[in-house]
């Protein structure tokens, strides 16, 4: 985890495991999520996939490679890569090129991002989906990044309370095993 308090209380992520974050509008949840996703698969060499719903991948890999810069102190903020740079200026733009070579040859996991948008109306389905990613890129963890926007979706047989519920529940089959064993 991002905070030494919780890796102290809960232990570091381990393959398999499932993080739950809840919160408000506003209050981190996806600031936290980029941490988990930075401290284990960046800094270690655990493989995650990343599914998001309210923006799209490349602001996600803007913040990763803005904290990165900041953990190799070359800090460059993540407005920077957002709002872009003059292509006049050399020397950022040969910052900006030595941050992200570097940020390949370091990274020690892979990240895998996939939209929700087009989500399967079935809880199982979705489950289903996730097992063939997890095998077929040997994924260690998940991150949900989804949640708060998730509201304004609907489907044919569940409330939106119920399919998260489903989700989760199968999320914890996938991760644990059937017999509680873990798969991956």
């Amino acid at each position: 985890f991002p905070v030494k308090e919780l890796n102290d209380s809960c232990g570091a992520i381990k393959k398999g495991c499932v993080v739950s974050i809840l919160g408000g509008p506003g209050m981190g949840k996806t600031s936290f999520a980029e941490n988990i996703i930075f401290q284990n698969s960046v800094l270690r060499p655990l493989n995650c996939l990343h599914f998001f719903l309210e923006d799209i991948k490349i602001r996600y890999q803007m913040n990763l490679l803005s904290r990165f810069s900041y953990h190799i102190n070359d800090k460059i903020p993540s407005n920077t890569l957002k709002s872009g740079v003059d292509i006049k200026d050399e020397e950022a733009l040969k910052k900006i090129k030595q941050v992200q070579d570097r940020f390949k040859i370091d990274k020690k996991g892979k990240i895998y991002y996939t939209s929700m948008l087009n989500k399967p109306n079935d809880p199982y389905e979705l489950a289903n989906k996730i097992g063939r990613i997890v095998e077929k890129f040997d994924i260690d963890y998940i991150v949900l990044d989804f949640i708060q926007k998730f509201k304004v979706f609907k489907t044919k047989h569940y409330s939106v309370i119920d399919y998260l519920n489903q989700i989760a529940n199968c999320l914890g089959t996938l991760c644990l095993g059937e017999m509680g064993y873990p798969p991956f």
